[in-house]
C-alpha cells in the first residue's frame, strides 16, 4: 500500500498506524435480492516504481519527443545562419557553339573559336549586419526551442506524478473499500440477528443493510478506478496499447514545505521555470528583428571574385584567361523609400518593449504562482498530519463504542454514527495522502523541475 494508511514523514514516528492489508476475494458476499456485477480486472502486466515510470517515460512519450526533434531542428537551423559569413564558391564548365541555318558552323566569332569555358567564382561578406542578425535571430529561435522542450519535460513531471499518485491511491482504495465493506456486512448480519432475536427495530436492520449496499458498491467503483488511472498512467508512460500496470513503491514527500524561499532564492527559481524561459526568449527575438532592421541604415562590404578560362577544346589548351577581384561597399539609402527604414525601425522598437513587458508580466505571474503553490502544498501537508490524528482517534472510540453496544449500553442511533464517521475517515485520510502527493507534483512544477530532474 505504499505511503497511504501509513505515517507522513513529519508525523512523529511513535504512536504510528500500521498499514491495513486486507485478502480480497474474487466475488464479494451479496445481499438477497440484489445483483452486483464484479468489475473484471486484467493481471498486471508490470510492476513499476516511480523511478521505473520516469525511465520509461523519457524514452517513449511523444509530446516529449517531438519537443527534442524541434529543439534539434532549431539547433541546425541556428547553425546554418553562420552561412553567411562563409565563402560562397560557385565551379562551372559549359560548351557552346551557334550552328547557321543551312547546318554550317560559323567560322568566325569568338564564341565559335572557343566553346569552351570553365569558370569559377566566389564571394564573401566581409561585413552584414544583416548576417549578423539573422545568426541571433535563429539562436533567438533556438532558445525559445530550448525552453519548449523544457516546458513539455516539465508538464510531463507533473502530469506523470498525478498519475502515478492516482494509481497508487487506487490501489489502497480498494483496500480500504473492501474493509469498509466487510466492516459494514458483519455489523449488517449482528444487526440482522439482533432484529430476528427482537433486540433491535426492523428500521435499523434496513438502515444498516443499505449502508452495507452503499459500501460495497464504492468498493465496486473503486474498481473501476483502478482501471481508469491505469490507462491514464500508461498514457503518459508513452505506451499506445492498455496494460494493466501495478505500482510496487510509493515516493515518500521530498519537500516540507514551512516557509517560502527568500527573494534571491526566488530569482534562481524563475530562472529555471520554462515560462520565464521562453519569454526571454522572446525577447531575444524582438531585439534580433530590430538588429534587423537597423541593418538598413548600416553599410555593408563584401569581396567578389571571377575566373573564367576559354579554350578551343575541353582540355583548354591555347585557352585564353580572364580574372577579376572585387571589393564592394553597399549602402541601401532609400532602398525601400525616404522613411521605410525609420517606421520599420520604429515598429521594431515597440515590439521590443511590448516583450520585454510582457517578461515582467510573466515573472510576476511566477512569483504568485510560487506563493499559491506553496501555501496550498503547506495546507495540504498540515491536512494529512491532521487526518491522521482524527483517524486514531475514531478507530479508537470506534473500538471502545463497539464494546458498549455489544454489552447493550449504547443505543444503536449513537452507536452507528460513529461507525460511519470512522469508516469515512479512513477515505478521508487515503484522499488526505492523495492530495498531498499531488500538491508536492505541483510544487515541483512551479520550481520548474523536469521530467528526471
Amino acid at each position: 500500500m505504499g505511503a497511504f494508511l501509513g505515517e507522513p514523514a513529519s508525523a512523529s514516528a511513535a504512536g504510528a498506524l500500521q498499514p491495513l492489508t486486507f485478502d480480497i476475494p474474487a466475488s464479494s458476499s451479496t445481499v438477497p435480492g440484489v445483483v452486483y456485477i464484479m468489475p473484471q480486472l486484467d493481471k498486471p502486466q508490470a510492476k513499476l516504481s516511480w523511478e521505473d515510470c520516469v525511465k520509461i517515460a523519457l524514452k517513449n512519450e511523444p509530446s516529449l519527443r517531438a519537443a527534442w526533434k524541434t529543439q534539434q531542428e532549431q539547433l541546425a537551423s541556428y547553425y546554418n545562419s553562420y552561412n553567411g559569413f562563409l565563402p560562397n564558391v560557385q565551379l562551372s564548365d559549359t560548351y557552346n557553339k551557334f550552328q547557321g541555318l543551312a547546318g554550317v558552323s560559323y567560322s568566325q566569332g569568338f564564341v565559335a573559336n572557343f566553346p569552351y569555358e570553365a569558370q569559377g567564382a566566389a564571394s564573401m561578406n566581409i561585413f552584414s549586419y544583416s548576417a549578423l542578425a539573422s545568426i541571433w535571430s535563429a539562436r533567438a529561435l533556438w532558445l525559445s526551442s530550448i525552453a519548449g522542450r523544457r516546458g513539455a519535460s516539465q508538464a510531463l513531471r507533473y502530469n506523470l506524478k498525478v498519475a502515478f499518485s492516482n494509481l497508487l491511491y487506487s490501489q489502497s482504495s480498494i483496500n480500504v473499500n473492501w474493509m469498509i465493506q466487510d466492516l459494514w456486512h458483519k455489523n449488517y448480519e449482528m444487526i440482522y440477528l439482533r432484529y430476528r432475536s427482537g433486540q433491535e427495530s426492523k428500521g435499523n436492520m434496513l438502515v444498516m443493510r443499505g449502508l452495507f449496499l452503499n459500501a460495497l458498491e464504492g468498493y465496486y467503483q473503486a474498481l473501476r478506478n483502478l482501471r481508469k488511472n491505469q490507462k491514464a498512467l500508461a498514457q503518459y508512460l508513452g505506451w499506445g496499447d492498455f496494460r494493466p500496470l501495478e505500482i510496487d513503491a510509493s515516493f515518500p514527500a521530498a519537500y516540507q514545505v514551512r516557509s517560502l524561499p527568500d527573494d534571491a532564492a526566488l530569482d534562481k527559481v524563475l530562472e529555471n521555470r520554462p515560462d520565464v524561459a521562453t519569454q526571454k526568449a522572446a525577447v531575444k527575438s524582438a531585439e534580433a528583428s530590430l538588429s534587423q532592421t537597423r541593418s538598413l541604415l548600416i553599410p555593408e562590404a563584401k569581396v567578389t571574385g571571377n575566373y573564367s578560362q576559354l579554350g578551343a577544346e575541353f582540355s583548354h589548351q591555347d585557352a585564353q584567361s580572364n580574372y577579376s577581384v572585387v571589393g564592394m561597399v553597399s549602402f541601401p539609402l532609400l532602398s525601400g523609400g525616404l522613411t521605410s527604414a525609420w517606421y520599420q525601425i520604429k515598429s521594431a522598437m515597440k515590439a521590443r518593449d511590448a516583450a520585454v513587458q510582457q517578461l515582467r508580466t510573466v515573472e510576476y505571474a511566477a512569483r504568485q504562482d510560487l506563493e499559491s503553490t506553496w501555501s496550498t502544498f503547506a495546507s495540504a501537508q498540515d491536512q494529512q498530519i491532521n487526518q491522521l490524528n482524527l483517524l486514531k482517534a475514531w478507530r479508537q472510540r470506534n473500538a471502545e463504542d463497539d464494546i458498549l453496544y455489544q454489552a447493550g449500553l449504547m443505543v444503536f442511533d449513537i452507536w452507528e454514527p460513529i461507525v460511519a464517521q470512522r469508516l469515512s475517515q479512513e477515505i478521508i485520510y487515503l484522499q488526505a495522502e492523495n492530495t498531498a502527493l499531488q500538491q508536492e507534483a505541483n510544487w515541483e512544477r512551479a520550481l520548474g523541475k523536469e521530467l528526471g530532474q
